[in-house]
């Protein structure tokens, strides 16, 4: 598979047109155990961007906030809009590597499941520069990442270890009958390389964790990793 970083993204993009519906439905209740420790983070009449919105799944969860979802894929955009008529404008085609708001537009930023797509750590760090960026003072960005050290995925990091890539694999999407629809990247991302990106895109005050079905776990046992930084 390929490793140039503009194809990556554009293969990311396409995949997700692809499995749209479907990954809509199989996303509608994942996360809400992990949700818990957003709600904490935000309060009503916050003005909040939601990277990596899919279709919106996110905004039936929040109340209060002025919310904006931004997603590389037209087809989940789409199906957000078409779900949500009520808040159509709200949803926007972009890439997150270059987010298209001015600074210091938002109170809070979420990234559920959408970093791990960025091709490299450059990249990574380009996203979290953006963020840094359209965040206020005082704001803060709420990050959820597949933990890369789970069990689920040994075997793919073996065969990426044995390609020469040990910091990426791809996934493949089966269809409800099991059939290979696409394949998906995924970075692997570790509390301590987060912190350090998140460092050097200008954020402070961190909270981490390894989590599964939002309860702090083992690093072998959690599914995700969950990170919390402010911007001072």
């Amino acid at each position: 598979m390929t490793q140039d970083p503009k194809k990556i993204i554009e293969a990311t993009r396409q995949a997700y047109d692809t499995i749209a519906p479907h990954f809509d439905q199989t996303r509608r209740h994942q996360y809400l155990a992990e949700f818990r420790w957003l709600e904490k983070l935000v309060s009503p009449g916050q003005e909040l961007l939601d990277v990596g919105c899919g279709s919106g799944r996110l905004l039936e969860f929040l109340s209060g906030v002025t919310y904006t979802g931004i997603d590389l894929s037209p087809q989940l955009i789409r199906l957000a809009q078409e779900q949500h008529p009520e808040c159509a404008s709200q949803f926007q085609v972009a890439d997150m590597h270059a987010l298209p708001f001015s600074d210091a537009s938002f109170d809070r930023v979420v990234a559920i499941s959408s970093l791990y797509h960025s091709p490299n750590r450059a990249f990574r760090q380009r996203v979290l520069r953006e963020i840094f960026r359209v965040l206020r003072p005082g704001g803060a960005v709420f990050l959820i990442n597949w933990n890369g050290w789970q069990k689920r995925f040994w075997k793919d990091r073996v065969r990426a270890f044995l390609a020469g890539h040990p910091s990426f694999f791809w996934i493949p999407w089966k269809s409800p009958q099991g059939e290979v629809q696409t394949q998906r990247f995924f970075s692997v991302l570790t509390k301590r390389q987060m912190r350090q990106d998140l460092q050097k895109a200008g954020f402070c005050d961190f909270q981490q964790m390894y989590v599964r079905h939002g309860i702090p776990a083992g690093v072998f046992r959690a599914s995700n990793l969950l990170s919390i930084a402010r911007k001072a």
